[in-house]
Formats: structure tokens, sequence, C-alpha cells
């Protein structure tokens, strides 16, 4: 499953993570900061994710956004497997 995040016009460092349903009847996103609450929401979005549509491998799709929260971009390593010397 592929998670893209854009950033939300006109609102400077806040995003929007999102994807389409498998079954493609629906999309599913979070509105969040760059932050470390935004941090902690979008963590708790990607478990809630894999949760319901039991997945374990979820895939973070960043090319459109400059995230420079720490904790975000941590996370987002993490969930695409990329260790910090990559």
């Amino acid at each position: 499953m592929k998670i893209y995040i854009k950033s939300v016009e006109n609102h400077k460092h806040k995003y929007i993570a999102y994807f389409n349903s498998p079954l493609g009847s629906a999309s599913y996103a979070l509105f969040f900061d760059n932050n470390i609450f935004g941090a902690v929401c979008f963590h708790t979005y990607l478990e809630i994710v894999k949760k319901v549509f039991k997945v374990d491998e979820v895939k973070i799709d960043i090319s459109k956004v400059e995230i420079k929260a720490n904790s975000i971009i941590d996370l987002i390593n993490e969930e695409n497997n990329i260790k910090e010397s990559d």
C-alpha cells in the first residue's frame, strides 16, 4: 500500500497524508502539522491503516513535499525501511 503526502496550499508546514482504498470506493486522509504533534498523529494514522486494511508494509511517497520535522522524517524512513546512511 502506498500513502502520499502533499503540502496544503496556502498553509506553510501543514500536510495531507492520503491513500485510496484497495476497493477504489474511498480515500482516507489525515491533515497534520510539521512538528512532533503531527508526527504522533501521523504514526497513529499509519497504525490504524495497517490494522484496518490488514497490511504489514506501507510505502510513503514524499516526492512532492519538503518535511523539516525530524520526528516525521524518522517515521517515514522507518516505514520505508530507509537507514540513516542511505
